[in-house]
């Protein structure tokens, strides 16, 4: 297409074939889903939720798209914790919706689709107060809340000398509030719970202690699919359709905060 100067509409030609381009669907995935899924892969695949989080949600939706247009229906199931983990790595699931980088050597068995889904915050919250906190070892001094089952925020406070872990947000958060705990580290997408109104009047403290990207894995059984998901996942950047999804979560994100007063630094 011919190159459109700044600050002028582009040539009628030229706007036409953005037009067809916008409106077109892309061609070799409407073929694939058109065919059915690939040989030796069933049209409909279940997959394991890990954890119990809202930024799974967001991350679903990524991957159903992509099994979609390879003409595959992908379902998620409730996630049950450590026992769902170990069914995965068992083969009982074709594989799992994200996880952060390093979770196939924690899992074996898995395999690792390389490209990154959405990006996961690790956040240090106070009631109120500001404290000096900025990395991992600046937790050290301080009582800290941690909820159950966040794998990674669990292995970067295992050495913390005065740890509580507790079983949900909704807890975890009225400790902070009467002082059981000085610092609770919890995932950003906490904003998207309902228990994030328990947070009303506290601080988040900048910058996020660590982030990950996560990614979509399968079972080794089923790697075949792995070069044709890689494929239409890196389709699905290119398109902007991933920046898009990730856009409208942190939109969300950034709402939910305001409504449940949460400050920041």
């Amino acid at each position: 297409m011919p190159n459109a100067k700044p600050g002028r509409l582009p040539t009628a030609p030229a706007a036409m074939l953005l037009s067809l381009t916008l409106s077109v669907p892309c061609a070799p995935c409407a073929a694939q889903s058109s065919l059915g899924p690939p040989p030796g892969i069933p049209a409909t695949v279940h997959l394991a939720r890990g954890v119990d989080d809202p930024i799974i949600d967001f991350s679903s939706a990524m991957v159903r798209e992509a099994y979609a247009r390879l003409g595959i229906t992908a379902t998620d199931e409730v996630p049950s914790g450590e026992r769902v983990l170990k069914a995965l790595n068992a083969g009982e699931f074709f594989g799992d919706i994200v996880h952060i980088e390093g979770f196939d050597r924690m899992y074996p068995n898995l395999v690792r689709i390389p490209v990154p889904l959405i990006t996961y915050y690790a956040m240090a919250v106070t009631d109120g107060r500001l404290l000096p906190i900025k990395t991992w070892a600046d937790l050290s001094p301080y009582r800290v809340c941690i909820k159950r089952g966040v794998k990674s925020i669990d292995m970067m406070t295992k050495s913390l000398p005065h740890r509580i872990v507790a079983a949900e947000y909704a807890p975890l958060f009225r400790m902070l509030r009467v002082g059981r705990c000085e610092v609770a580290v919890v995932p950003q997408s906490a904003w998207l719970q309902p228990e994030r109104f328990e947070m009303k009047g506290m601080r988040t403290l900048e910058p996020p202690l660590q982030s990950w990207p996560l990614y979509h894995h399968v079972h080794k059984s089923n790697s075949a699919i792995v070069p044709l998901l890689q494929r239409v996942l890196q389709d699905m950047a290119k398109s902007g359709y991933l920046e898009q999804q990730r856009a409208q979560y942190q939109q969300r994100l950034e709402k939910s905060q305001r409504e449940a007063g949460i400050t920041g630094r």
